[in-house]
């Protein structure tokens, strides 16, 4: 299968080209270089990024049924939870693998009661769009290069590309509905 947009050796290299290094032809994952680091400022990156929920992570609308105790557990690799459906007002959030219900403060819902939940959970980087391995990485750049070397004049245009690269992906709705609805400055308001 081919790989779409970027390959995470190509995004570690950027992040290394960032700070004067050279690229390195093969990933350290386990080890200590400055690659090594690079890569695990990657994955940093990459959970944080995808924690906000993005399209192609989310799944909206999922079924889960308490167990005998009322308690809803998720799947590893969840990273956030907001009711849908029925619990749509509900609160709710992850301690631990636990679905906890904050409007109610408890984590039970009910021996054997199913709720629904949009579930956002993290991809693999090689899986992700182009769009979303390009603002990953174009972010991770910024941190990356904020960690090793620090230089204000550096961090202003990693900052930019990790701007324009972000614009690039596809959000779903906010996860917390705004509760009235904004004016928009500049557009006419209707006459009554």
């Amino acid at each position: 299968m081919a790989t779409l947009g970027l390959t995470k050796l190509e995004a570690v290299n950027r992040m290394l080209r960032s700070v004067n290094q050279l690229p390195v032809a093969a990933l350290d994952t386990a080890g200590t270089s400055i690659a090594a680091f690079a890569e695990q400022v990657l994955d940093e990156a990459s959970t944080a990024y995808q924690a906000r929920g993005l399209d192609e992570n989310t799944v909206y609308g999922k079924a889960y049924t308490a167990n005998g105790s009322g308690i809803v557990t998720v799947a590893s690799g969840v990273l956030n939870v907001k009711g849908s459906g029925p619990q749509a007002n509900k609160r709710v959030t992850l301690r631990s693998d636990v679905v906890w219900n904050l409007s109610d403060d408890t984590n039970n819902w009910g021996n054997g009661a199913t709720i629904y939940l949009d579930v956002i959970t993290e991809v693999t980087f090689v899986d992700l769009t182009p769009a979303s391995k390009e603002a990953i990485a174009n972010e991770a750049t910024v941190i990356f290069q904020r960690r090793y070397r620090g230089s204000p004049d550096q961090d202003g245009y990693t900052q930019q590309e990790a701007m324009k690269a972000g614009f690039l992906v596809a959000q779903p709705a906010p996860m917390v509905p705004l509760s009235k609805p904004v004016p928009m400055i500049g557009l006419q308001q209707p006459q009554q």
